[in-house]
């Protein structure tokens, strides 16, 4: 198995806590070894996150309308799990 295989084998079955540990150490560094002429990386960062903020409430709401139609509520409790929301 090459290295690249064995790599990436290893990054996907890490947990995502450390992944992004890993990822924010990386930003520091780059950052540090790049100093100023980090600047340029500005822009696609800001990009990145608008992207993600405007992808999450979309994704929130489709959670809330699978947990709302796969839940197995009966009876009182049904009505009191519909009007909550």
């Amino acid at each position: 198995m090459s290295f690249p295989t064995r790599a990436s084998r290893l990054w996907q079955r890490a947990p995502l806590y450390i992944r992004i540990v890993l990822a924010l150490v990386l930003g520091v560094l780059v950052g540090l070894a790049l100093g100023p002429a980090a600047g340029g990386l500005g822009l696609p960062g800001q990009l990145v996150l608008r992207l993600l903020g405007a992808l999450a409430p979309p994704l929130i709401l489709a959670a809330i309308v699978h947990a709302l139609m796969t839940a197995q509520l009966e009876g009182a409790l049904t009505f009191r799990g519909l009007c909550a929301y």
